[in-house]
């Protein structure tokens, strides 16, 4: 597969999700160390768990090529230093970080069923893999601020999207014969526009069974 993201898109994507992982501990009231551990979880948690579960063929990309972290931390450090004129400026936080997750997931979820492909993996295996890739910032990050996690409860269409982009590129690529890069970009774009249409108009799942009350998350 000769699909590649742009490493200036990956670097973009690593931007928006360590500013989403930021404001959230900004508005949780934590410190400048607090705003560094969550923008760095939150941009590169789901290569983590790529590469060091999944692949497993030596140290993490995200390790070999320090500028996802140095970003991460020039971001964190950014909305520490503006934090109150970005509160003013944004009244609604959730949807914000909301909107700027949409952005990177879908294409971090092509880039590890990529990945995962290159280095054996089944597909289905790397279709699984891919999706987790794309959320799995978001998950380590919910757990880190001792939030039940968003994706396995019902909600917003978040891995539901990124799993779309990735079925859309394989479609296109395997069986429609479309050009990898071209098949890679519009992949991208789907992945991104069903979960930001999910957020801005409140398409949401439902609950598997309607009678079971939701979890406070308490015992």
């Amino acid at each position: 597969m000769d699909f590649q993201l742009p490493m200036s898109f990956t670097y973009v994507a690593t931007v928006l999700w360590a500013m989403s992982g930021a404001l959230i501990a900004a508005r949780r009231g934590y410190d400048i160390a607090g705003l560094v551990m969550l923008a760095i979880i939150s941009s590169v948690g789901g290569g983590l768990i790529r590469d060091g579960i999944f692949i497993n063929n030596g140290p993490p990309e995200a390790m070999k090529d320090g500028w996802p972290i140095l970003f991460a931390v020039v971001v964190a450090c950014a909305v520490w230093a503006f934090g109150r004129r970005l509160q003013r400026m944004m009244q609604h936080i959730d949807l914000t970080v909301e909107l700027i997750d949409a952005i990177g997931s879908a294409a971090y979820g092509l880039v590890g069923l990529q990945m995962c492909l290159a280095a054996g993996l089944s597909l289905p295996a790397s279709v699984f893999v891919g999706v987790i890739n794309g959320v799995g910032g978001g998950v380590i990050r919910d757990v880190m601020v001792n939030q039940e996690v968003t994706i396995l409860k019902p909600g917003t269409l978040s891995a539901l999207a990124v799993l779309i982009g990735i079925m859309a590129f394989l479609g296109m690529y395997f069986w429609m014969g479309v050009p990898a890069f071209i098949a890679g970009w519009t992949a991208v774009v789907i992945g991104s526009a069903v979960r930001a249409l999910s957020v801005l108009f409140n398409i949401r799942t439902r609950p598997a069974f309607n009678d079971v009350p939701p979890s406070d998350g308490t015992s």
